[in-house]
C-alpha cells in the first residue's frame, strides 16, 4: 500500500530483516507481534491494524474499541468475516449462492457451516493445512461446478481466490480493507457486522489447548481406550439437587465408541485415523485416513464438538473445543463444559502422566 492520510506503516517493523528484532516470534497470531503497530495506531487513531507474517501467506487484523485499546480478531472470526463478505459480493450481483463453496479445516469454527446454510450455500471441512483445503476446495468446484469463495483454517491462513490455491495474506488483506470501508459506509465496523452475523446463525466460542505428551505410546493408547468404549460413564440424569448417576448398561455406538462423555452424550465420533465417522450410515469419513496420526472429533447433542489430535512436530496432545448458544455468556460455559467433561473422562492427565505446559 502507498502511505497515505488513510494508510500508514509501523516503520520498525517495515523492512525485512531476518532476525526479527521486534517480535519473540514472526507470527502475528504470537501474543506481542503486534504490540508495536498498535503503539502507533493508539497515537494516530487508526480505526484497524493490519499485518502479515514475513512470508505474507498469514494475516491478522484488530479494531479500535477505545481511545487505547485495539481487540486482535481470532482466525475464526476473520473466516467468517471474509466467508460473509464474499458472499455479500455474490447476493449484490444477484448470482446463484447455491453453487458457492466455503471450506475450512477441521479444527476451525463450525460457525462456517452454520453461515453456509444460512445462506443456501454448500460448506465442506479438510484436514488442516492447505494441501489438503486447496485441493479440497479444488476438487469440489471441479466435480460439482462450483464457485470458490474462501477457504480457511483458524491459524490465520486465508485462500480467497481460486488461482491461488494456498494461504494468501496479501490478498485477504485487500479483502479485509474492502469490507472494512464497505462497512463503514454502512454506519458500522467489521466487529459490528459481526455481531450481525452471530444474531443471524448464533454466538460461537471455542476453548482450546494442549497437554504434553513425551511418551506417543501413552498417546495412542489414551485414543484406542476411547475408540474400545472407554471414557464413558453411566448414563446420567439430572435433578434439582446433585446430579445422579444411573445405573443402566454402558451404551455404544457405531463403531463401538462409547455414546457419552461423562454425563454428555455424543451424537457421533469421526476418527481420522481409521478413516471412521459414524454420523454416515456406511460410517466412512469424507476425511482422509491418517493411519499415523492420532485424530478424534467428537460431535455432542446440542451442537457442541471437540477435536483432540496428536501434533505432528511437537510432543503435544491438543484439543479444540466449540459450542453455539443463544448467547456468548451461553456458548463460552458449553465449551467449556465440553472441554472439562473430556479432559477428565478421556485424557485423564492425572492417571495418564499428561502435563500441562509450564508445569
Amino acid at each position: 500500500f502507498k502511505e497515505d492520510q488513510h494508510i500508514f506503516v509501523e516503520e520498525r517493523q517495515r523492512d525485512p530483516n531476518p532476525e526479527f528484532p521486534t517480535v519473540g516470534f514472526p507470527n502475528p497470531e504470537e501474543k506481542g507481534a503486534l504490540d508495536m503497530s498498535i503503539e502507533k495506531a493508539i497515537l494516530i487513531q487508526a480505526d484497524y491494524v493490519i499485518a502479515n507474517d514475513p512470508d505474507a501467506d498469514r494475516f491478522t487484523a484488530a479494531e479500535r474499541c477505545s481511545e487505547k485499546e485495539y481487540r486482535q480478531f481470532t482466525g475464526d472470526e476473520l473466516g467468517v468475516l471474509f466467508a460473509d463478505w464474499m458472499l455479500q459480493r455474490v447476493t449484490s450481483k444477484s448470482q446463484d449462492v447455491s453453487k458457492c463453496l466455503l471450506v475450512n479445516s477441521a479444527v476451525s469454527s463450525k460457525m462456517l457451516e452454520a453461515l453456509a446454510r444460512h445462506h443456501g450455500c454448500v460448506y465442506s471441512d479438510a484436514l488442516t493445512g492447505f494441501k489438503w483445503l486447496a485441493n479440497r476446495a479444488a476438487s469440489l468446484c471441479e466435480e460439482n461446478g462450483l464457485v470458490h469463495l474462501l477457504a480457511y483454517e483458524e491459524a490465520i491462513g486465508y485462500q480467497l481466490s481460486p488461482l491461488i490455491r494456498d494461504k494468501d495474506g496479501v490478498s485477504a488483506a485487500a479483502v479485509f480493507c474492502e469490507l472494512a470501508t464497505h462497512w463503514a459506509s454502512q454506519g458500522t465496523t467489521a466487529r459490528g457486522r459481526l455481531q450481525t452475523i452471530y444474531g443471524q446463525v448464533g454466538f460461537f466460542a471455542t476453548h482450546n489447548g494442549y497437554y504434553l505428551c513425551n511418551d506417543p505410546a501413552v498417546m495412542k493408547s489414551l485414543f484406542d481406550d476411547f475408540r474400545n468404549g472407554g471414557g464413558a460413564d453411566p448414563d446420567c440424569t439430572t435433578t434439582n439437587g446433585p446430579e445422579t448417576r444411573s445405573r443402566s448398561p454402558r451404551k455404544l455406538l457405531p463403531g463401538g465408541f462409547p455414546s457419552n462423555v461423562g454425563c454428555l452424550r455424543l451424537r457421533s465420533v469421526r476418527d481420522v485415523t481409521r478413516g471412521i465417522d459414524t454420523a454416515n450410515p456406511d460410517l466412512k469419513s469424507h476425511l482422509p485416513a491418517t493411519p499415523k496420526d492420532q485424530m478424534l472429533t467428537l460431535f455432542f447433542e446440542g451442537g457442541g464438538n471437540i477435536t483432540l489430535r496428536g501434533s505432528g512436530t511437537e510432543p503435544k496432545l491438543k484439543y479444540y473445543t466449540e459450542a453455539s448458544a443463544s448467547s456468548q455468556q451461553a456458548a463460552k460455559e458449553a465449551a467449556e463444559a465440553i472441554a472439562k467433561a473430556v479432559i477428565q473422562e478421556v485424557l485423564k492427565p492425572e492417571q495418564s502422566g499428561l502435563q500441562l505446559p509450564g508445569k
